[in-house]
């Protein structure tokens, strides 16, 4: 199964978690208007002559059901329960994955960390990023939880967050702690993220009627009506009181219904994909040992992998191991695999019994690429065409392998130490992306560096120039790394500070008068990402379904792509035909003047929001276009990353 075959899966998934919190919420409201129903009675059973009128007479008489009370119970419930889900389910996706580590306790790693289980963290996550072709997630560290935990959440592969638990670090060597990112890696790149935030929204809702129902038991049992004042005071504190034990005790047994309903559900969809995500680990660091050393000693009794947080019930489905620690619920509603299993699965050998005891291991500096054969890495990215296989590239969105690692590895071994410490704290990152959009153009440069001089501090524009000059023999091939590696220190700007940021980054694209494949990648990657955490745009969501609806922007890009790699007429009209045949859509190649790169953003923005099936199509055509010469150029393999990630589909580098 492929990337946007996981990604179609989890929209259904999404839809289906839909539909049964439908049938949960129908489920409350019947109860709850039984619920209703018998207050109505016991209220009347309180009066010594009850009116023959009486409204609990009359809905006995009809047998217990009266339409606009249902109606206005149906309203209640969806109000508050529907209400609650939707307002937490809101509040998490404007955070995306940073308000749930935040909500469960954690500090977000800087860029250069003076811890070195931090640094080798980092050095762990930066590497998946860049092998598997996504944005470097943000980092946190729950420094409260001294277990082994860990969780990946957010709403898209670029807009995720990483939690690690304290106990992670400490007791993890970096084999083991490298298979735990590699299993969180699995659950962003399949999708499994969105619909995780779904189920916190759900479980929030439902968890507010049992709130409600100690609330109300706590008003009865502190309550003191009546008084003994009067008769008929004593007689109205009484039917009070009747009233709240009733309501408390119902909304305690409803909540709990509830929350059976969604614990089924999560447990459901959570346990196979923690199967497969163990299973992903394995694949990506080509290292079953690593995974398998984690999960054994999560096992063992003196470590497990609680999670003391307040909201850990709620997002329980979201980490690696349960956060209930070993051997709790581990029946019909337990939200991951029993740990044996899943050892056993990676481990065949694995006869069942966990270590004893662990102590923490010592923090290495080791780099990966000692580890990985270097040798393995070779180039980033020939300067010269290169033989290509567009069946096999489709195959590598969303997947992460041993030499890709080894290239990612290569990659950031490759970054100059004043980058590297450029890079670490976001005034030293807003500085190497200047530089690195300075033209080669005295003319250009020099306007340039005018407007930057006037909208930019001082320090932060003599970095800018001190680093143009590093940056100028930098590999063009591997600079994506660099704006990757750029993004989380950019993060945490001000909102006020990014939008100086963006509108510098758009003059300097704009200085020219022109846009080259480097600046639409770098304002792809970059501001698409950033733009999104600091809500100035909604994160893309579907709204093109029909390939046909989609023909003229899958032609132009077709043949913006066919011009791009070559300059035979021949070879262009082949290059258009063979990825219009691959994509089996009906369209005549465009002239060259239709096909400009502001008409060449906007089709991609547009097929952006459709389907992962017809995303698929584009890349698998655009493959198609640009190998129909059995070879693909350094600037044919940017432009198709540039492609994926407008489309928000992980590519890695090529090279791997």
């Amino acid at each position: 199964m492929d990337f946007f075959q996981h990604q179609e899966i989890a929209r259904r998934r999404t839809t289906t978690l839909v539909v049964y919190y439908i049938l949960a919420l129908l489920v409350l409201i019947v109860a709850f208007y039984a619920l209703i129903v018998l207050l109505v009675v016991l209220l009347n059973g309180n009066t010594e002559r009850p009116s023959p009128n009486s409204y609990a007479v009359r809905l006995e008489q009809n047998a217990f059901f009266d339409p606009l009370l249902l109606l206005g119970t149906s309203a209640g419930v969806i109000l508050l329960v529907g209400g609650a889900s939707c307002l937490k389910t809101i509040e998490l996706s404007a955070g995306g994955g940073d308000a749930v580590a935040e909500q469960m306790g954690g500090r977000l790693i800087s860029g250069s960390p003076g811890n070195a289980r931090e640094r080798r963290l980092l050095n762990i996550v930066e590497e998946m990023s860049i092998a598997s072709g996504i944005n470097i997630p943000n980092v946190y560290v729950l420094d409260q939880e001294d277990r082994i935990n860990a969780f990946a959440a957010g709403l898209t592969p670029n807009t995720a967050a990483i939690g690690i638990t304290r106990g992670s670090l400490e007791y993890l060597d970096r084999d083991e702690l490298q298979g735990v990112v590699a299993h969180e890696f699995s659950h962003i790149l399949n999708g499994d993220m969105r619909i995780n935030l779904r189920l916190i929204g759900i479980l929030f809702g439902l968890n507010l009627l049992v709130i409600l129902g100690w609330f109300a038991l706590r008003m009865t049992m502190y309550s003191n009506l009546g008084g003994g004042r009067s008769n008929d005071r004593d007689k109205s504190g009484a039917a009070i009181l009747v009233v709240c034990l009733v309501l408390g005790l119902g909304c305690l047994v409803l909540g709990s219904i509830g929350m059976i309903f969604s614990s089924l559900i999560q447990a459901a969809i959570s346990r196979q994909r923690e199967y497969l995500a163990d299973a992903s680990a394995v694949q990506f660091t080509r290292n079953p040992a690593g995974i398998a050393g984690a999960l054994k000693k999560i096992g063992c009794p003196n470590v497990s992998s609680r999670i003391t947080n307040a909201h850990a019930v709620e997002a329980s489905h979201m980490f690696i191991a349960n956060v209930f620690g070993i051997g709790s619920f581990s029946n019909l509603m337990a939200t991951h695999p029993p740990l044996a299993d899943r050892i056993k699965r990676i481990d065949p050998s694995f006869n069942g019994r966990f270590p004893e005891e662990i102590r923490p291991v010592a923090a290495t500096t080791e780099e990966p690429a000692k580890k990985t054969a270097p040798s393995a890495a070779g180039s980033v990215l020939p300067g010269n065409p290169f033989p290509i296989n567009p069946a096999q590239a489709m195959g590598r969105f969303g997947q992460i392998d041993f030499g890709q690692l080894a290239v990612a590895a290569a990659l950031l071994e490759s970054i100059p130490p004043t980058v590297q410490t450029a890079l670490a704290q976001p005034f030293g990152a807003r500085a190497v992306l200047y530089a690195m959009l300075l033209s080669d153009q005295d003319e250009v440069r020099r306007r340039q560096l005018t407007a930057l001089s006037a909208n930019l501090e001082k320090p932060c524009f003599d970095l800018t120039t001190a680093l143009a000059g590093t940056l100028k023999h930098f590999p063009a091939s591997s600079r994506v790394s660099l704006v990757q590696k750029a993004l989380p220190p950019l993060r945490t700007l001000s909102l006020q500070q990014y939008t100086l940021f963006r509108k510098n980054v758009e003059t300097l694209v704009a200085a020219d008068g022109q846009i080259d494949l480097f600046e639409y990648t770098l304002r792809g990657l970059l501001l698409n990402d950033l733009d999104i955490h600091f809500g100035l745009i909604k994160p893309l969501s579907v709204q093109y379904s029909n390939l046909n609806a989609l023909t003229e922007p899958f032609v132009l890009v077709l043949s913006f792509l066919a011009y791009a790699g070559n300059d035979d007429p021949a070879e262009i009209r082949k290059a258009f035909e063979a990825g219009r045949t691959d994509a089996g859509i009906d369209g005549s190649l465009l002239p060259p003047t239709s096909c400009t790169f502001a008409g060449f953003d906007t089709s991609l923005k547009k097929l952006a929001v459709s389907t992962p099936a017809i995303k698929k199509q584009l890349l698998s055509a655009a493959l198609c276009c640009i190998a129909a010469d059995g070879t693909i150029t350094p600037r044919e393999g940017e432009l198709v990353r540039a492609i994926a990630a407008t489309l928000g589909c992980p590519m890695p580098p090529f090279g791997g």
